[in-house]
């Protein structure tokens, strides 16, 4: 029957990824495409902690809120990666200590981290496991009775009694029980990770991919002593998007990555603050914005000379006018400000 089929199908998954589990040691949903051919988005993936890690590993690892899984392309001598997404055009930003490695990818199945994704969710787990848990048990009582109507008959044996009985609470007990109850609690120990490329499903925040979808809003190339550069990033609506694996870059391709940002809300604002000395306050330079796959999201070009501590913005969020701003608008609205 269907239900079974559904059924059977769904322990089968779970049994594979729990035997994966006892081999490495650590699950992780992989959401994004940074690491694509490698990784596709959707792939599962299993990680192990390991003492040493070399050039080229596929490492799993902590970056402030997220989690991401890159490649290893160079090892320092104080237990420093410098990573890189296969897919991305630059290195990471900032090295990777030892102590923040969660483990060396041992194992990779791909696509099924769609439907792990969703059977993590209530509606999942009751559409492929109460379901056709429930509809097989209802099944399996039917058979029991019906076994049962079959004592009245002499020549039935004690034995098939005692089975039918036997099969009637293991069948309860296993499937009401053990089997719901394991299945969805590991379910909710698989993370999901957020550090790498592209859209996600689930309600996750989204990937910029257009031009539009954010913008670069207001942004001080002069700090004044002590201070730090920094560009806001203003995001119009009506989605949320992940700023994992974006990054803003000058005029000679210095990028910064967007990572530690995290995402930003629907009508809301977010600021990358840089050390004094990426951007050109003298004679001009330019920003451009670009999302994992190194589409630009958005640019700015600047010929102004910057006193200290002034900024340059669009005249209200999102609009096509840049202006010198009368008063920095770091973090907030332009609109009346800048």
């Amino acid at each position: 029957m269907k239900a079974m089929k559904i059924l059977i199908s769904t322990l089968y998954v779970f049994v594979l990824i729990n035997l994966a589990l006892i081999f490495s040691g650590k699950s992780f949903v992989v959401l994004t495409g940074s690491m694509k051919p490698q990784l596709s988005p959707g792939s599962m993936i299993f990680v192990r902690r390991l003492d040493n890690y070399s050039n080229g590993d596929i490492i799993t690892y902590k970056l402030k809120n997220n989690i991401v899984t890159h490649r290893i392309i160079k090892k320092l001598n104080n237990n420093e990666f410098f990573t890189k997404g296969d897919a991305n055009g630059n290195i990471d930003d900032e090295p990777i200590i030892l102590s923040a490695i969660l483990g060396k990818v041992l194992l990779v199945i791909p696509f099924i981290g769609y439907f792990y994704s969703f059977i993590s969710t209530l509606s999942g787990f009751i559409l492929f496991i109460i379901v056709p848990s429930f509809v097989y048990i209802i099944h399996e009582i039917f058979l029991i009775l019906k076994e049962l109507r079959k004592l009245t008959d002499r020549n039935y044996s004690v034995n098939t009694w005692h089975k039918v009985v036997l099969s009637g609470i293991i069948i309860s007990f296993f499937y009401l029980s053990i089997i719901p109850e394991k299945i969805y609690a590991y379910l909710n120990s698989t993370q999901v990770i957020s550090g790498n490329l592209i859209s996600t499903a689930l309600s996750q925040p989204l990937i910029p991919q257009v031009p539009g979808d954010l913008f670069i809003n207001e942004f001080v190339p002069n700090p004044a002593s002590g201070n730090k550069e920094w560009v806001e990033i203003y995001n119009p609506g009506p989605e949320s998007f992940d700023l994992t694996g974006s990054w803003i870059e000058d005029s000679v391709n210095n990028p910064k990555t967007l990572s530690s940002l995290g995402t930003i809300n629907a009508n809301s604002n977010v600021v990358l603050e840089v050390n004094e000395g990426w951007l050109n306050n003298n004679n001009g330079d330019a920003l451009t914005f670009k999302n994992p796959d190194g589409t630009v999201i958005d640019s700015i070009i600047y010929t102004n000379n910057f006193s200290d501590e002034v900024s340059m913005g669009r005249s209200i969020d999102g609009g096509s006018i840049w202006k010198i701003c009368t008063v920095s608008t770091k973090g907030l609205s332009n609109s009346g400000g800048c």
